[in-house]
């Protein structure tokens, strides 16, 4: 599904990394590991479009839906907790808070009537069930927040707590591919919540969705050892580990190893 091809990136006279190849593969899990400043996070900013890189390509399959889960947990800190999830599929989230607005001023002029029926289209070809309520409902419940704290806002939940809804957030669009860039701790928080660490992100991508679609997940763990009983988790987690190296004060480039 991703296809990186003599992929560099440089600041200025700094090499962070250069001539990485790799093939993100459908229906698999990926754990990216290494050292703090190898460039983790901004290898997953490259590939999400956030940053350019400086060399080679990226080529992603033209049908399939990007999520990105990155490190800043305070975004949306006067969202309520559902609405953080919604705002998952902007496009949606717009057109509903659009709809909410123009039914409470209470202007039903032919103009008014015109904009929520084009609202109306737009909701259900982001929504064709009209089921967005009762889904991000359920997803919540299952990362362990009850209907009745779904409307509270995001500033009041702890850090990984956030993580959790923001999760929750990437997941609601169904994506064909996930990049998460995520504090080691927090990850494992959300597997602790589901009652299964090691299986919870499979059940989410492979077994919640009914359309056969698979998600190949990039876990940029930036926390993690490679070693000990940190590297055993992230291998129950993850199909495959690429490993980021680099050196840059004794001018070694970037290497990405894979490891079962």
């Amino acid at each position: 599904m991703v296809q990186i091809t003599g992929l560099g990136m440089q600041y200025a006279t700094k090499k962070l990394f250069e001539n990485v190849n790799l093939k993100l593969d459908k229906g698999k899990r990926y754990g990216l590991i290494g050292a703090n400043g190898a460039g983790k996070s901004t290898f997953l900013k490259i590939l999400s479009g956030e940053i350019e890189h400086t060399s080679g390509d990226i080529a992603f399959d033209p049908n399939a839906r990007l999520g990105v889960l990155g490190q800043n947990q305070f975004a949306f800190e006067e969202f309520s907790i559902k609405d953080c999830v919604l705002f998952g599929n902007k496009r949606l989230y717009d057109a509903v808070k659009e709809k909410e607005s123009l039914y409470n001023a209470g202007d039903f002029s032919d103009a008014v009537n015109e904009r929520l029926g084009e609202l109306e289209m737009i909701c259900a070809e982001e929504d064709p069930t009209y089921e967005y309520d009762v889904q991000i409902e359920k997803i919540l419940e299952d990362l362990g927040f009850p209907a009745s704290m779904q409307g509270e806002l995001m500033k009041t939940l702890t850090g990984g707590d956030k993580f959790k809804v923001l999760l929750a957030q990437v997941l609601f669009p169904k994506p064909d591919i996930l990049f998460l860039d995520v504090p080691t701790n927090n990850l494992f928080g959300v597997y602790d919540a589901a009652n299964d660490r090691s299986n919870f992100l499979r059940q989410s991508t492979d077994n919640q969705y009914n359309d056969n679609r698979r998600i190949g997940a990039l876990l940029n763990l930036a926390l993690l050892s490679a070693t000990g009983r940190n590297k055993y988790e992230l291998k129950n987690i993850v199909n495959s580990i690429v490993n980021q190296r680099y050196t840059d004060r004794k001018g070694i480039n970037a290497q990405s190893d894979h490891e079962i």
